[in-house]
C-alpha cells in the first residue's frame, strides 16, 4: 500500500529513532515498506542502518545508496525503488504517530480521486523552545499546521517535505522532484517541494490535508543558532530564485510584489513583539529572517 522514503545525508544519531517510529503503528506492518535513501553519508549511517533493518525484523526495510548528491536525487531514487501505489516522504530526523500509515491509507480510500496528501509537521524541541521563536518562523524548523479540519489543499499552499504522499502514477504525469533545487550535502537549497506541487496544481489535481496524519520533526540545539539559521534562511531566498528564474515573467511579479508584501507582514510583527510583547530579540530576529530571504532572492546567491 505505502512506501516510506526516508533521504538522509549525515543523521545516523537519528535514524533509527525514525525507523522505530514505523515500528510502533498501530497498522498490519506487510502494508508498508520503508526505504533508507543514504545520499553520500560520511557518518555511520550505514551501520546504523544495517543494524536497524536487523533490529526491526518484522519491517520491510531496505537500504541504498544515492551516488548523485541532492536531496531531489534521493527522493527520485526512492520513487524508482519504492514498489506501493503511495509513495510517502519523510525525514530521517522525524518520527511518525502510531496512527500514520493507517490516516494514509485512510485518506486516499476516502478521497479515490485525490493524486496527494499531506497532514501536520509538529516540533520536538531537544533543548527547549528558544525564547526568541515564534510561529512565523518555526516552519524554518519543519513546523507545519494549517489546523484541525479536513480539506483540500488551497492553491497557496501544499505538503511539506516530512509528510507528503503521491500517488505512483503522478509523478509520470507530472514528473520527479527538480534535482537542482533541494538540499545538497552541506548546500542549504530548498524549493523542490514548492516547485514540485505547482505542477501538481497546474496539472488540476486534487491535494488533501489531513490533520490526523501526524508527524514530530526533532530540533536539536544547533538547528536555532544563529549561523545555522541565516545559511538555511538564506538558501531558502535563493532556492525562490533559482525556481522563479525558470519561470514566466508573470510568475516572477508577482513573487516580487508577494516579497513586499510579506515585508509589510514582517513590519507590523517587528511593532507587535517590540512595543505589545517587549521581546527584542524576537522582534529583530523576524526581520532579519525577512531580509535574509530577500537577499537569497534579490543576489541569487548568500
Amino acid at each position: 500500500m505505502v512506501s516510506i522514503v526516508v533521504a538522509t545525508y549525515n543523521r545516523c544519531n537519528f535514524l533509527e529513532d525514525c525507523i522505530k517510529s514505523y515500528e510502533e503503528q498501530n497498522c498490519d506492518k506487510s502494508l508498508f515498506e520503508v526505504l533508507i535513501i543514504d545520499n553520500n553519508s560520511t557518518d555511520d549511517t550505514e551501520i546504523i542502518s544495517k543494524e536497524v533493518i536487523e533490529k526491526y525484523s518484522e519491517l520491510d526495510v531496505r537500504y541504498m545508496i544515492e551516488p548523485n548528491q541532492g536531496l531531489s536525487y534521493g527522493r527520485n531514487r526512492g520513487i524508482k525503488e519504492s514498489k506501493y501505489d503511495l509513495i510517502h516522504f519523510f525525514d530521517d530526523d522525524a518520527v511518525a504517530t502510531p496512527n500514520y500509515i493507517s490516516a494514509i491509507i485512510d485518506t486516499f480510500e476516502r478521497y479515490p480521486k485525490a493524486k496527494a496528501a499531506g497532514g501536520k509537521i509538529l516540533l520536538n524541541y531537544l533543548e527547549g523552545r528558544p525564547s526568541w521563536a515564534s510561529v512565523y518562523m518555526e516552519s524554518i524548523f519543519g513546523l507545519f499546521d494549517i489546523g484541525d479540519a479536513e480539506m483540500e489543499f488551497p492553491r497557496k499552499n501544499y505538503p511539506r517535505g516530512s509528510n507528503m504522499t503521491f500517488k505512483r502514477e503522478l509523478f509520470d504525469e507530472v514528473g520527479y522532484f527538480d534535482v537542482s533545487l533541494g538540499r545538497k550535502g552541506k548546500i542549504m537549497l530548498g524549493g523542490e517541494e514548492k516547485e514540485m506541487f505547482q505542477r501538481v496544481y497546474e496539472f488540476g489535481a486534487s491535494v488533501i490535508y489531513n490533520p490526523l496524519i501526524v508527524c514530530y520533526h526533532a530540533v536539536p540545539e544547533s538547528r536555532t543558532r544563529m549561523d545555522f539559521m541565516r545559511n538555511q534562511v538564506v538558501g531558502i531566498g535563493v532556492s525562490e530564485n533559482i525556481r522563479i528564474n525558470n519561470s514566466a515573467f508573470s510568475h516572477k511579479a508577482k513573487r516580487y510584489f508577494m516579497e513586499g508584501v510579506k515585508w509589510g507582514a514582517t513590519l507590523l510583527l517587528f511593532a507587535k513583539y517590540l512595543f505589545l510583547e517587549f521581546n527584542f530579540p524576537k522582534a529583530v530576529l523576524i526581520v532579519r529572517f525577512r531580509w535574509w530571504i530577500s537577499k537569497g532572492i534579490l543576489l541569487g546567491h548568500s
